[in-house]
């Protein structure tokens, strides 16, 4: 029953992302406050790569507060992206937070993807996750995140109150 739950949310999540992602709306008009975060890891390679996807209009304004929201949205350069993302999303595996790297950043319609990498030798099983992005902005604020590993694909749920999360 909460499988089939959770099913349903990502679904209503995934469609109002992409409902966002195309309508003419103005900027504040999308009815969901929400990030979706693909985590995966090549044991082979020991690489973590970290996909974000995120309302360009919301994230903006969380990493730049001082500039006023405009219809053309402001991208922010991405020392600052780095520099926000690192302090509210994170990984800590084997007894240490993972240092997370630059790897992209790129813009489709009103989402942005920010990519990340990180390196981490062994398994995930038993990391912890945080994921605190826009909850300083939105008290409605959902971070999903979708991380592949071990062979194995897990869903977490980050609301404002939640602190950092363990995979299984």
């Amino acid at each position: 029953m909460v499988a089939r739950r959770l099913v349903l949310a990502l679904k209503l999540v995934a469609a109002c992302l992409l409902a966002g992602a195309v309508s003419p709306e103005p900027v504040d008009a999308h009815p969901l406050h929400t990030t979706m975060t693909d985590l995966s890891y090549d044991p082979g390679t020991h690489a973590l790569t970290v996909t974000i996807r995120a309302f360009a209009d919301d994230f903006s304004a969380a990493v730049m507060p001082a500039v006023p929201r405009r219809a053309d949205v402001v991208i922010p350069s991405d020392t600052a992206i780095l520099r926000y993302v690192t302090a509210r999303f994170g990984v800590a595996a084997h007894g240490g937070r993972v240092p997370m790297r630059w790897c992209g950043l790129r813009r489709e319609g009103k989402a942005l993807f920010v990519c990340l990498r990180g390196t981490v030798a062994g398994s995930l099983a038993g990391s912890s996750l945080s994921n605190g992005l826009l909850t300083e902005m939105f008290a409605d604020q959902v971070n999903v995140v979708q991380a592949s590993y071990d062979g194995q694909r897990r869903t977490l749920l980050f609301t404002p109150r939640d602190g950092a999360k363990v995979l299984p």
